[in-house]
């Protein structure tokens, strides 16, 4: 089910509304593990930036669901990616940035949910470092990209290795490799 979400064609990049308080943390992490291991470079390039443009969206939506009293977590974020795919099926763009959104926004549920899971740990920061070997290649995938806005590519092109030390997740920063700044880009 997962497989097919994470592997669209160009042609079939759709978003489909997954609950994933059903599946387990192990099975879910296997899931994310297959997403990121087998897609190209490429893919892990878009895969990165949504995972740090989601953020940004997200706190803004959980501050304004929070000021009228309503709850807000990933899964409904991934609620109203699906519900925004569903409306525009016009737009190639707009269903690859709902595609790559619900991929990250997949991974951020995750995160959220190994953080007390000791044994997952190494897994999850094995999988970010993984996912992190793409960044040296913004510059060279985004060139020509136009699913990302100029300003989402250049902040991304321009401060990929900032970025991505300031906002990955805790156990990736605490991670010996990544603060001794040993990962290459």
């Amino acid at each position: 089910m997962f497989k097919k979400l994470f592997s669209r064609s160009a042609n079939e990049a759709k978003t489909e509304g997954l609950n994933l308080s059903t599946i387990d943390n192990e099975s879910l992490l296997r899931v994310a593990e297959e997403l990121v291991y087998e897609q190209t470079r490429n893919a892990n390039v878009q895969l990165l930036v949504a995972y740090f443009v989601i953020k940004p969206i997200h706190n803004a939506n959980k501050r304004i669901h929070a000021q009228k009293n309503e709850p807000y977590d990933w899964q409904i974020f991934t609620e109203q990616i699906d519900t925004v795919s569903k409306k525009d099926t016009t737009s190639v763009h707009g269903r690859y940035r709902c595609g790559w959104f619900t991929q990250a926004a997949y991974l951020r549920q995750l995160e959220d949910r190994i953080k007390p899971e000791e044994q997952l740990h190494q897994r999850w920061v094995e999988l970010w470092l993984y996912l992190v070997e793409a960044a040296p290649y913004f510059d060279e995938v985004l060139a020509e990209n136009t699913i990302w806005s100029q300003e989402e590519k250049s902040y991304f092109a321009l401060n990929a290795k900032a970025a991505i030390r300031v906002m990955a997740p805790k156990p990736v920063q605490d991670n010996e490799t990544f603060k001794n700044g040993t990962l290459t880009f």
